[in-house]
């Protein structure tokens, strides 16, 4: 795997702010969920398309991952580059622990790229390959979050057929369905436009059942990235410095043991979070929950009683309390 990564890297480069430079990852860091941006030589920026970039801002060091997606010019001889994802590092990556299992040769050629005076450096697969490998030395975490800036962030280049295609897809969907009024509705979506997909944002009216919503709930968390998602339905998202595990326990061996449909599990305070989805239903323009309706409910809240009493009550033994329980209606 660790191959295919490197392979798969294309034009991969480093950026060494000195100075003053690189002023805007002091407002990353204040606010991480922001696209930001920053301008380039032309002649530094040679290729028009670079996977990930590497960015030292202290001598020796490497303290951020990001994707760099070049954009226009903006001025003579000046290119506008933005940064759609940027992890910074917990331990800054060294150049001297880069060069403790590589050839002398390599190390030379590492030296020489961190001690360059230009801002912007092509490195080449050797190079790469070094920096790939001392990264899952220090944190195994990092190479996930390297995986998804590399697989997760692809920009689509036949965007109009594709838009075409989920057009006439959902037109299908909706005859079968007998939505009539959507059919008439998909004639007036625009294809030209940047954003994606029009099928969702044009559609005026949906009827989503709970599972649905558990599912989609089960991979986000707000607007943290999702780093890691595994084949056994439980996946891990992170804002760039706090980490959150969901488990997805919708009609598994875990809610008919302990009641609920989702799990999340806080890697920094170690704590978990059980909730139980509960779908309202629409009346007179209002959303209301029946519980006198819901067969479920009466055994849900005998497993969740059932579980809380068996908890630890040491507050230095495991940090999970008494109140880990919630339902959410949706």
């Amino acid at each position: 795997m660790m191959d295919k990564i490197i392979e798969d890297i294309k034009n991969p480069l480093l950026i060494i702010y000195k100075g003053n430079e690189g002023k805007w990852l002091s407002y990353w860091n204040r606010e991480p969920y922001k696209i930001y941006s920053d301008i380039f030589s032309s002649d530094d920026v040679k290729r028009k398309f670079t996977s990930i970039a590497f960015i030292s801002e202290t001598p020796n060091e490497i303290n951020y991952i990001v994707n760099f997606r070049r954009d226009g010019i903006v001025a003579t001889n000046k290119t506008k580059i933005f940064f759609d994802i940027v992890i910074k590092l917990k331990i800054p990556l060294t150049i001297n622990f880069i060069i403790q299992n590589v050839s002398k040769a390599i190390e030379n050629s590492l030296e020489n790229v961190f001690t360059n005076q230009e801002t912007i450096y092509y490195l080449n697969k050797t190079q790469l390959k070094a920096i790939i490998s001392s990264l899952e030395l220090l944190d195994k975490e990092i190479i996930n979050q390297v995986k998804w800036i590399l697989y997760h962030e692809k920009k689509i280049n036949n965007k109009d057929d594709i838009i075409l295609s989920e057009r006439d897809a959902l037109g299908l969907v909706f005859r079968i369905n007998d939505l009539d009024n959507e059919i008439n509705s998909m004639a007036n979506w625009n294809v030209e436009e940047i954003s994606t997909p029009d099928f969702l944002r044009n559609l005026r009216a949906i009827n989503i059942i709970e599972d649905q919503l558990i599912i989609k709930d089960a991979g986000c968390f707000g607007d943290w990235r999702l780093i890691c998602n595994y084949s056994n339905h439980i996946c891990t998202l992170s804002n760039g410095n706090k980490y959150i595990t969901i488990i997805y326990a919708n009609r598994t061996k875990i809610e008919r043991n302990i009641g609920v449909d989702l799990i999340y599990f806080d890697h920094v305070h170690h704590t978990y979070i059980f909730v139980q989805y509960k779908r309202l239903s629409e009346r007179n323009g209002k959303y209301i929950y029946y519980p006198a309706s819901d067969s479920s409910l009466k055994k849900e809240l005998s497993l969740m009683e059932k579980f809380e009493a068996k908890l630890s009550k040491d507050q230095f033994d495991y940090r999970i309390n008494d109140q880990v329980f919630y339902f959410k209606f949706c």
